[in-house]
C-alpha cells in the first residue's frame, strides 16, 4: 500500500517504460541498415553525386587490443564487444562499440585517431596470429534532409569480407540520423524523403547480427546474391527479421514508393509557397499527408483485461478506439467536467458572464480539434477522439490551482493527467493502452508542441488539440469577464492576427499546424509557423500574466481546505486527496456551505450526502471497499502496479 505522507515521484513502471528520457551527452550512433540490389547503385551515384572513400577495416580480438592499445579511453560501465581499426584514405582510426540497444538502432561508440605505424603493426600481428578479420569496401557518402533534419547516407559496395572475394550483386546502406525517433520512422518505412526512397527497394536488416560488419568479417555473407539473402532471411524464425521483411514482393515496395512520391509532390508544392498563410489549395495539398504513419490496429498494445471476446474482435478490426470513446463519454467522471471550470468558477468573484467555458466544454472542443487535425492529416481519428475525451477527467475543482492546493494540504504531488489514469482504473474502464498513453501525453510541462519522442503521431494531435483549443477560449473568456480589454494594444495585436472569434483562432491555428506538420513529417506547431505561432504564444502569455495572477483564489483555497480536513475526520479510512479531486466546483461550493452551517466537529454522513445528490460519493464507496488498492489512487507507489499493463 502507498505511504499517504510520501511526496516522492509516483509515476508507475508501466508508464516509465514508455516515456523517453532525455539522452545523456555521449556519443551514440543512431543508424538504420538496409540491403539493396547492386543494380540501383549507378542510379544513386548519378543522382546524389556522393563522396567516395576506400575503406580497409580490420576487426580485433580483445587480446590484440590489450597488447597494442594501452589507453582505451573507454568508460568502465559499458562492456564493449566490438573493436576495429580502419583506414580511410591517409587517416587511421581505432573504434570500440558497445552492444546494440533499442532494437539494434543505437550503439555507444568511441573512436580515437592512430598513426599508420600502429595501424600496420596491428595488421601484421593479427595476420601472424591468424586473427585477421577484414572487410574491404568502397563507401559512397551523401547528405540529405529528412523531416527537417540532416541525415548521412553511407552505401557500401564490398570487395572482401571474411570469406574472401566474391562477385556480389547487392550493397548495404546505413542511414545515420540525429535521433532515435527518425531512426524508428525509417525502420518502419514511415517516410517521404525523396533522396531516401531507394531504400524501399531493399529490406531492413537493422539489429540482425548476421549483417553486422563484425559478423561479415568472421563469416562472410550468408548468401552471395540479393535474392538468396531474401530467401535465407525468410527461413529465420525471428520476429525482428519477419517484421523487418514483411514481404519480399518487389510490387509491395514499388507500391510504397509510388505512395511516397504522391506525398512528396504535395510537400514540394507546400514548400514552394512563399506565404505562411494557409489557402484552400494548401489544405487540399496537406490532406492525408501523414496517412502512411497512421496508428493501426496491428500496432495496438491491447487491454489489461482480455477476457471479453466481443471486445477482442472489435479491437482486431480497429473499432476498439471508438468503443473506448463511447465508454469514456458514458462515465460520470466525464459528465462531471461540465461542473468544473476552465478558468472562471461558477459563483466566484469576477464571474459575470453566463456563457463562460467549463472544463466539459473545453474537452468537447479538444475532441473536435483532434478530429479536425487527425482527419486532415490522415491519422487515426478514433484513437485521437478517445484520448481527447479522457485527457482532463482527472482535473480537480479549480483546475491547476486546485492541484497546487491539494499538494499544499497533503504534501503529495498531485497531477491531473496521472489521476485521469487512476479514475480509468478505479472505474474499471479497461481502455486500450494507447488511449491511456495518448491522454497522459497531452501535458507538455512547457515543452515543444510536437509528438513526444518515439510515440505515435496521434499523441502529438492530442497535445496540439488541447493547446489550440484552450488558448482562444481562455482569451475571450478573460475579455468577457472583464480581466482583459479589447482596447489594449497587446490584446488587439493578437486579435488582428488570429481573428475576432474563438473559432477564427482555432481554424487559423489548425491550418497552420497541419501545414507545418506536413513539412516536418511529424505533428508539430513551432516558430516555423511564423506570425500565427508567435501570436498564439503571446495570447497564452497575456492570459497567464494578466488574468491567472489577478484572480482571487482565496475562496477556492478555503473551500478545498475546509472539505479536506472535514473528510479526514469524517472518512478516516480513505485518502482525502482523490475524494476532494473528484468533487466538482459546484459541489465544492455547496459542500463547504453545508459544513459551515453544521456544528463544529460534526462528521459528515455518507448516506446523507448521497440523499443530497452529491455524486462524489461514488468514489468514496469505491475507496472504502476492503479490496481497494490505494496504489491506484494517483500512483504514489508502483509496487503493486501490473508491469505488463503497458
Amino acid at each position: 500500500m502507498s505511504n499517504k505522507h510520501s511526496n516522492q515521484a509516483y509515476t508507475p513502471d508501466w508508464i516509465k517504460q514508455h516515456i523517453t528520457e532525455t539522452q545523456k551527452q555521449r556519443r551514440v550512433e543512431n543508424e538504420v541498415k538496409f540491403v539493396l540490389p547492386i543494380r540501383i547503385l549507378s542510379e544513386i551515384k548519378k543522382k546524389n553525386n556522393p563522396k567516395i572513400k576506400k575503406i580497409d577495416q580490420i576487426y580485433l580480438e580483445q587480446d590484440i587490443v590489450n597488447k597494442f592499445i594501452e589507453d582505451l579511453f573507454l568508460p568502465k560501465e559499458i562492456l564493449f564487444n566490438e573493436f576495429r581499426i580502419r583506414q580511410k584514405g591517409n587517416d587511421y582510426f581505432f573504434t570500440a562499440k558497445g552492444p546494440a540497444r533499442n532494437d539494434g538502432i543505437q550503439r555507444d561508440e568511441y573512436e580515437k585517431d592512430i598513426d599508420n605505424i600502429l595501424f600496420e603493426n596491428i595488421k601484421q600481428e593479427s595476420n601472424r596470429e591468424k586473427k585477421l578479420k577484414r572487410v574491404k569496401k568502397t563507401r559512397y557518402i551523401f547528405k540529405t534532409i529528412f523531416a527537417q533534419e540532416e541525415v548521412t547516407v553511407e552505401i557500401d559496395d564490398y570487395h572482401v569480407t571474411g570469406k574472401g572475394k566474391h562477385s556480389y550483386d547487392y550493397i548495404t546502406c546505413e542511414v545515420e540520423v540525429p535521433n532515435l525517433r527518425l531512426a524508428q520512422i525509417l525502420q518502419k518505412d514511415r517516410f517521404f524523403a525523396p533522396d531516401l526512397l531507394f531504400i524501399k527497394l531493399g529490406f531492413n536488416v537493422t539489429g540482425i547480427n548476421q549483417f553486422s560488419n563484425r559478423y561479415l568479417a568472421e563469416n562472410g555473407f550468408i548468401a552471395n546474391s540479393y535474392l538468396g539473402i531474401k530467401k535465407w532471411l525468410l527461413t529465420i524464425h525471428s520476429t525482428t527479421v519477419q517484421s523487418a521483411l514483411r514481404t519480399i514482393s518487389e510490387g509491395y515496395y514499388q507500391e510504397g514508393i509510388e505512395k511516397a512520391k504522391e506525398s512528396l509532390k504535395k510537400i514540394e508544392l507546400i514548400n514552394n509557397k512563399k506565404s505562411i498563410e494557409v489557402s484552400t489549395s494548401d489544405i487540399r495539398l496537406t490532406q492525408d499527408i501523414l496517412a502512411d504513419i497512421k496508428f493501426k490496429a496491428i500496432d495496438s498494445k491491447g487491454r489489461k483485461n482480455t477476457n471479453d471476446q466481443h471486445l477482442n474482435k472489435m479491437d482486431s478490426l480497429g473499432k476498439g478506439w471508438l468503443h473506448d470513446y463511447h465508454t469514456i463519454l458514458s462515465t460520470t467522471a466525464y459528465l462531471r467536467l461540465n461542473y468544473k471550470p476552465q478558468i472562471f468558477r461558477p459563483g466566484g468573484i469576477g464571474f459575470v458572464y453566463s456563457d463562460t467555458t467549463t472544463r466539459g466544454a473545453h474537452t468537447s472542443d479538444v475532441i473536435a480539434s483532434a478530429m479536425q487535425l487527425s482527419k486532415q492529416m490522415g491519422l487515426n481519428m478514433e484513437l485521437c477522439m478517445a484520448s481527447a475525451a479522457m485527457h482532463d477527467i482527472g482535473h480537480p475543482a479549480g483546475g491547476h490551482v486546485g492541484e497546487k492546493v491539494l499538494f499544499e494540504l497533503s504534501g503529495k504531488a498531485f497531477e491531473h493527467h496521472i489521476f485521469s489514469l487512476s479514475l480509468a482504473e478505479m472505474f474499471g474502464l479497461n481502455l486500450l493502452r494507447e488511449v491511456l498513453l495518448g491522454s497522459l501525453y497531452h501535458k507538455t510541462k512547457g515543452g515543444v508542441l510536437e509528438t513526444p519522442k518515439g510515440m505515435p503521431e496521434e499523441f502529438g494531435v492530442i497535445r496540439l488539440a488541447d493547446k489550440l483549443s484552450y488558448c482562444p477560449w481562455d482569451f475571450f473568456d478573460s475579455i468577457n469577464n472583464g480581466y482583459l480589454s479589447k482596447q489594449s494594444k497587446n490584446v488587439q495585436d493578437v486579435i488582428n492576427i488570429l481573428g475576432e472569434k474563438p473559432m477564427d483562432w482555432i481554424l487559423n491555428l489548425t491550418n497552420v499546424a497541419v501545414r507545418e506538420s506536413s513539412e516536418a513529417h511529424q505533428v508539430r506547431f513551432t516558430e516555423k509557423s511564423g506570425d500565427i505561432y508567435y501570436a498564439y504564444k503571446e495570447a497564452v502569455n497575456i492570459v497567464r500574466e494578466e488574468v491567472h495572477h489577478n484572480i482571487n483564489w482565496d475562496s477556492l483555497r478555503s473551500q478545498i481546505a475546509l472539505c479536506y480536513h472535514t473528510f479526514e475526520e469524517s472518512f478516516p479510512n480513505i485518502d482525502p486527496v482523490p475524494a476532494i479531486a473528484y468533487i466538482t466546483d459546484t459541489e465544492l461550493i455547496q459542500l463547504s456551505g453545508l459544513i459551515e452551517s453544521r456544528p463544529k466537529n460534526k462528521r459528515l454522513d455518507l448516506e446523507e450526502l448521497k440523499l443530497l445528490g452529491f455524486g462524489f460519493c461514488e468514489l468514496i464507496d469505491i475507496m472504502s471497499a476492503e479490496d481497494f488498492d490505494e496504489d491506484l489512487l494517483y500512483y504514489q507507489s508502483s509496487e503493486h502496479i501490473d508491469k505488463e499493463m503497458l
